[in-house]
Formats: C-alpha cells, sequence, structure tokens
C-alpha cells in the first residue's frame, strides 16, 4: 500500500510542485509548498515514515522562517 501512495499520490503532487516552481508567482508556490508539505506530514504519520515526516517538517520551517527564499 505505501508503495502505491508513493508510486501514485506522492509522485503526482511532486509534479504539481515542478509545474508551480515553474509557472506561479511566489506568495502561491509558498501556499502549494505548505499545502504539499501537510499533505505529506499526514501521510508521514498515517504511515509511520519519521524521516519522510522530518523533511516536509523542514520544508515548512524553511518557508516559514525565510519565505523570500
Amino acid at each position: 500500500m505505501t508503495q502505491s501512495i508513493f508510486e501514485v499520490g506522492v509522485a503526482q503532487r511532486i509534479e504539481e510542485l515542478e509545474e508551480a516552481l515553474e509557472d506561479l508567482d511566489s506568495e502561491e508556490l509558498l501556499d502549494i509548498l505548505e499545502t504539499q508539505a501537510e499533505v505529506f506530514i499526514g501521510l508521514a504519520e498515517s504511515l509511520d515514515l519519521p524521516g519522510f515526516g522530518d523533511i516536509a517538517t523542514m520544508v515548512l520551517t524553511a518557508v516559514e522562517e525565510n519565505p523570500e527564499r
């Protein structure tokens, strides 16, 4: 099940992030990054993947502390 989630759901969300990097202004990109990171944190908690959750948490922290970057 975890593999399927990553092959489809996570891959799709990463593709959305890639598109956002190319097409959106910085404020919209921040919103998408925050939303996707929160989804990834939820997945990490439900699938017991603490390392994946740590990565998503670091993304949220980076967005909050350095939104201009």
